[in-house]
């Protein structure tokens, strides 16, 4: 196993960890339900080959902040590799697969993306992909933040010719789900209509353009990047180079309702009870639980955990309150309660987080 960063060679798994996903622990083969996004975008160029003697798992991460390439063999990668389960983000992600095939669990249904497919996944969509067959994979991750600016800049007009409204699936999904009060779990597939050759030339293209752009930044990369991104969002629009279907999960009177527990859960900083949550909206709290379990993948509980954590982080880097005035704010009486949901979260206490923050 080789893992180089920056130029620096990474010794062991536990740093390779440390560096590509600290919620994740590789070496226990556990990972978070929710997957976060610290930096505007990252790109992810993932290869396997499943051969039982030869076989390896290699993943280049480039992201403004961090460059990363790694392989693994298949039994290092297998670490981690069962303990796999359905999880969201806290960013949009584009797939594309530039070859072979794979299988992502979507909500406890298997689909196959071949050599040329592409999906778009929302925030809440819960899902794992499947690490079993050989394929060449492309991950375009970007922030809520950085999309809503792309989606924007989308909608310039200085031309008579731009004046004309984007009709897409893919523009309806993202004018949608920039809807910070959209709860609804929500993708869109694209299958290609044109040459697969073609199709993975270019995209291969504009991910590698982007890729270049980050690992030699300059003045003005940031706008550089952006207009790349919007190029290749502009490509999959396109309904010469793909037809799309756009697929929800759950009914409307479902989201409506998960989006009263995300406000319920906002206004409190997560720290209300089943029975409040459930005497409030006029449900059981067994109900409500489930509806939280099928658009987030956690209990309420749980749920409720992100939002309180969130605050803490918040408090820890924007007031000078003692973590007991934190901890107590936040109604927790048992300080190893707090710390330890704290760093389950955040993979360091609340004190190292405190100062590792500007």
């Amino acid at each position: 196993m080789y893992n180089l960063t920056n130029g620096k060679l990474i010794e062991n798994l536990e740093n390779y960890n440390d560096m590509v996903y600290p919620e994740m622990n590789f070496l226990k083969g556990s990972v978070p339900k929710q997957y976060r996004l610290l930096e505007p975008y990252r790109l992810i160029f993932s290869t396997q080959n499943s051969d039982k003697e030869n076989g390896f798992f290699s993943t280049c991460f480039v992201s403004p902040k961090e460059t990363l390439y790694s392989v693994l063999s298949n039994e290092e990668f297998s670490y981690f590799k069962t303990s796999l389960t359905l999880h969201n983000h806290d960013f949009f992600e584009i797939m594309f697969v530039l070859d072979g095939s794979i299988y992502v669990n979507v909500e406890n249904e298997r689909h196959l993306y071949t050599k040329g497919s592409c999906c778009i996944l929302n925030r809440t969509i819960m899902h794992a992909e499947e690490y079993s067959s050989d394929y060449s994979i492309v991950f375009l991750q970007i922030s809520h933040h950085l999309m809503e600016s792309i989606y924007n800049d989308m909608h310039l007009d200085f031309f008579d010719c731009e004046k004309k409204p984007i009709s897409s699936d893919m523009e309806d999904f993202l004018k949608t789900n920039l809807s910070n009060s959209n709860r609804k779990k929500d993708y869109v597939d694209f299958i290609p209509e044109k040459n697969l050759d073609y199709l993975e030339r270019t995209m291969h293209m504009n991910f590698d353009r982007i890729t270049r752009e980050t690992l030699e930044p300059s003045p003005g990369s940031s706008v550089k990047i952006k207009t790349m991104m919007i190029e290749l969002i502009y490509f999959l629009l396109s309904p010469d180079n793909f037809s799309t279907t756009p697929l929800k999960i759950g009914t409307d009177s479902e989201s409506a309702l998960f989006n009263n527990i995300f406000l319920a859960m906002t206004e409190s900083d997560g720290r209300i009870t089943r029975s409040e949550l459930a005497e409030k909206l006029n449900y059981s709290g067994s109900y409500l639980n489930e509806i939280c379990k099928k658009f987030s993948g956690l209990s309420l509980f749980d749920y409720g955990m992100t939002f309180t954590m969130k605050k803490a982080s918040e408090l820890l880097t924007t007031t000078n309150l003692n973590i007991s005035d934190i901890e107590a704010q936040l109604g927790f009486s048992n300080h190893t309660h707090f710390y330890k949901i704290f760093k389950n979260t955040y993979g360091v206490t609340p004190a190292a987080y405190r100062k590792t923050k500007p």
